[in-house]
């Protein structure tokens, strides 16, 4: 029982160090109110990028086939990103002035290794 607890404390923990380092982002802090309904997710971000007021950056071919659950209500829009992303392989970054990347979550994983002189 108490294993299972402190996993699940350590999660925790995980989760809001990382919602933390986005939030520090300007950009990602921003408060945005959304509508977005559940759908294919290109269409989705394409609807979250013009309602707050963003460029994407991305591959169209990484959004192919995708769905999403949407997102609907105010917060942050690093939440309304999470929310839409949820369940899928990608993830997303600040790519400069207003504007957001997306990419698969393994292709962040062998950048952030290089950059700390890790192999891939």
């Amino acid at each position: 029982m108490q294993t299972a607890l402190a996993r699940w404390a350590v999660l925790l923990i995980m989760m809001i160090a990382g919602l933390c380092a986005r939030a520090e982002d300007p950009l990602l802090g921003m408060a945005v109110e959304v509508d977005i309904p559940p759908q294919q997710l290109a269409t989705a971000l394409i609807a979250l990028s013009r309602q707050a007021g963003i460029q994407l950056q991305m591959p169209s071919e990484i959004v192919a086939g995708l769905r999403t659950g949407g997102a609907r209500g105010a917060m942050t829009l690093s939440a309304a990103f999470e929310k839409l992303l949820d369940g899928t392989p990608l993830t997303f970054h600040s790519a400069g002035t207003r504007t957001i990347g997306i990419q698969h979550r393994h292709d962040r994983d062998l950048r952030d290794n290089v950059r700390q002189g890790d192999q891939p």
